[in-house]
Order: structure tokens, then sequence, then C-alpha cells
């Protein structure tokens, strides 16, 4: 990449109301990383690139929408020979006040790239949805707050089996969505710490408390449930979103993007 590219590249990014910087990093374990960043008080894209892969990486923005602010980056990184070693599709942008970056499926449109982060529950009942409506927080068929889409479903819980103030966490160290009520089944019961946020199942705590004793004492231990299926009802609160108020009981469901197969659902 040459000067040139990185101008025009922040000129793309311009469009959408974002502003972008370069870094060389040759701690990094991968070719390149995007990620937000907040600097002197203002969101900022920070491409982190290693030296090794500065000439052989190719940033093209392929799509931009500068109504919604989202545009599509393709990156595609090179052998000496030029042959094509990987290819990784990005949708950025701002949702409601914030930047965000999502590793996507293969997109070229904005349009294709929010389509493709929607789970099947939502995808497959979109027929009956105005197409220039579909990508609205708010849609006759769900309701979305950040990575997280709300379904409608007809049920009455057991009032006593209803929780408070749950928090939705999609990985470990993310801030919560924080539900007013809550109502889950099925999952797997896991004790959480910072050193295991995964958490680890109910015999594997036993393993490790029988093994190291203070284990039980040095890390504030949680209960959760791991991939469960969560209703929720009532506010949901984020501090980078909007509050989402809803009347009913939904369905909870988490975003499609790339690597979430690998990313435990905790509640």
């Amino acid at each position: 990449m040459n000067v040139y590219l990185f101008d025009n590249l922040k000129k793309q990014f311009a469009r959408v109301g974002a502003e972008l910087r370069f870094e060389i990093d040759d701690t990094l374990s991968s070719a390149f990383e995007v990620d937000v960043v907040l600097e002197k008080g203002c969101e900022l894209f920070e491409f982190r690139i290693s030296e090794q892969a500065l000439n052989h990486l190719e940033l093209t923005v392929l799509d931009i929408k500068e109504r919604s602010k989202h545009l599509v980056l393709l990156a595609r990184l090179a052998d000496e020979n030029g042959e094509i070693l990987n290819k990784e599709h990005f949708l950025l942008g701002y949702d409601e006040r914030h930047l965000f970056v999502a590793s996507i499926d293969p997109a070229s449109t904005v349009d294709g790239a929010r389509q493709s982060l929607k789970p099947p529950e939502i995808s497959l009942r979109e027929s009956g949805v105005n197409k220039e409506k579909r990508h609205r927080r708010r849609t006759k068929l769900f309701k979305r707050q950040g990575e997280w889409f709300f379904l409608p479903v007809d049920i009455e819980p057991d009032p006593l089996l209803v929780l408070r103030k749950e928090p939705l966490v999609r990985s470990a160290g993310g801030k919560p969505h924080i539900a007013d009520l809550a109502y889950r089944y099925g999952g797997v019961a896991v004790r959480v710490c910072s050193r295991y946020p995964w958490g680890l199942t109910l015999e594997q705590y036993a393993a490790h408390i029988k093994n190291q004793p203070s284990l039980a004492t040095k890390f504030d231990w949680q209960d959760r449930r791991r991939n469960a299926a969560v209703f929720v009802k009532g506010k949901i609160r984020h501090p980078d979103h909007g509050t989402l108020t809803l009347s009913s009981w939904h369905r909870v469901l988490m975003n499609r993007e790339r690597g979430s197969e690998r990313v435990v659902f905790l509640d």
C-alpha cells in the first residue's frame, strides 16, 4: 500500500463521517487488524498492519451508503508473486451513535452485507417485508439493538422462572445489554470469572477447585447459562444504544458476524 491509497481510503471513509488512521505493528499475529478506538474523545477506525504485510495488503471499498453511513471493505493479502492468499470482507460505519466493524461473509454491497448478518430465523421470514425497510432497527418482523435481534413470540413463562436485570453477553469482556425481564431454558450451566470468561461447566469447576482450592475465593465467580434459549421483555439497555422497549416477550437471537460460530452466548 502507498500514500495515495491511504489518502483515497480516508476520503472514502469520510463519506460516511468516519476518520481512520494506520499504524505499523510488528506484534500482530495476523497481517492486519481493524478496530474502533477513542482518541481525544472521538471515535475512529484504526488499521494496524504488520510491516511484513504492508506491501502485500490491498484494501478496497466495494460499496458506500452515505445515508445509512455504512461501507463494505475488501481486504486481500497476496504473496510475493501477487497470488491472493486470503480475502476478508467487513461492514463498517455507524450503528446509532457509535462506530462498529463486523467481519462478514463475502458481500459486494452494503445491503448484502447487512442481510448476511441476520440470523436465519429472521431472513427466512422476510418475504413480506418491504426491501427498503428490511434493514431498519425496527420492522414488523423484528427489533434490533446492536448485535442482538429480538423476534416476537407467543409465550407466557412461569413468573417464578423470570429473571430481572439480566445481562446479555456475546463475548468475554463485552459490554452487556441489560434486559428488565428474561426467561431462559436449555443451555449448559457454567461458572464464569475473569480467568475463565467463557465459563467452566459445574464438573470442570469442581475439578479445578479440588486441584486448586484457592480458586474458589481468588476470583469472583458468577453462575451463567451457556447458549441457552433466551426470551426477554421490558426495557433493553446498553450504553452505546438507545433503550429498546419490548411490550411482549421476544426471543433473543445473535447476529451472524463471521467468527460467531466460535462465540458463546452467556446469559
